[in-house]
């Protein structure tokens, strides 16, 4: 028989084949998320861009937001617990590093270009994080601030500063990301 891990596992990827013959897609190799919004907008087909999504708290896998739009929630008491972050149209050797401090866990493991960093469904909150471009060319930069329980946005971190608090409990509501070019 299953157990009920192995039930709940198959009634998602039910739910998935359902949604995806509901809105007439095709299968694809696409993740889960990326359903959500597998072409950004006509805007986005050219120059560089930078794309992150968050995991919130009670909400799940919200849409991407892109260059600096707000992602997640402010004043509501719902902090991320993960996020995704990736560059669009950028250069093929450059990417995009992350890691971020998760309460009572520390800091992650330094991740990158798409993956996920935190923790889902495990109501832990992310309190901090530190983004980097990797072999950008010279002048770019990553800049990124946080809204923060209780306390509101942070100023903007750059290139591997640590934006939030660590060990406070005042966890990120929401972010954002955006790329500076020379």
């Amino acid at each position: 028989m299953f157990n009920s891990k192995q039930i709940l596992k198959l009634l998602g990827v039910i739910a998935l084949i359902l949604c995806v013959l509901a809105c007439g897609a095709s299968p694809s190799t696409e993740s889960p998320s990326d359903l959500l919004s597998m072409t950004p907008p006509p805007d986005y087909q050219s120059g560089l861009h930078i794309r992150y999504q968050p995991y919130v708290y009670m909400e799940g896998w919200k849409d991407w937001a892109y260059d600096g739009q707000d992602a997640g929630t402010t004043g509501q008491t719902r902090y991320l617990e993960a996020i995704m972050i990736e560059l669009i149209n950028a250069p093929s050797t450059m990417g995009v590093a992350y890691k971020s401090y998760v309460y009572g866990s520390g800091w992650t493991d330094w991740t990158d270009d798409g993956q996920v960093t935190g923790t889902t469904g495990e109501s832990k909150e992310m309190e901090a994080i530190s983004i980097k471009l990797t072999n950008a060319p010279q002048g770019f930069k990553v800049a990124y601030q946080a809204y923060l329980q209780f306390e509101g946005w942070t100023d903007w971190a750059y290139d591997g500063q640590v934006a939030g608090t660590t060990g406070q409990s005042r966890g990120i509501e929401a972010i954002r990301i955006k790329i500076i070019t020379p």
